[in-house]
């Protein structure tokens, strides 16, 4: 996560202009590349928890259970893009 958060708030810091593809800096396309693996991992990751939860439940718990996370989360989303516009620009 720290290594997404630098890749994303790299154009805020930086004094120059950078170009998301240039290839020849081999710290930014290695931190580039780096976070490109960390979306399907995090999907991938959310789907077992959800069934590793839902396991031992029955279906109504686990569609209650997945229901409301995925409303907190939307929630959270939109919240914080109505909060900070800056934040969903990119």
């Amino acid at each position: 996560m720290a290594v997404m958060a630098l890749d994303h708030t790299r154009d805020f810091f930086g004094t120059s202009g950078f170009n998301p593809r240039d290839v020849m800096e081999p710290a930014l396309f290695l931190t580039r590349w780096l976070t490109h693996l960390c979306a399907p991992t995090f999907i991938l990751l959310a789907g077992l928890s959800a069934f590793l939860y839902g396991r031992e439940r029955s279906v109504q718990e686990l569609s209650r259970f997945l229901l409301i996370r995925g409303s907190s989360s939307s929630g959270v989303s939109t919240s914080i893009s109505t909060a900070c516009p800056l934040a969903s620009s990119s």
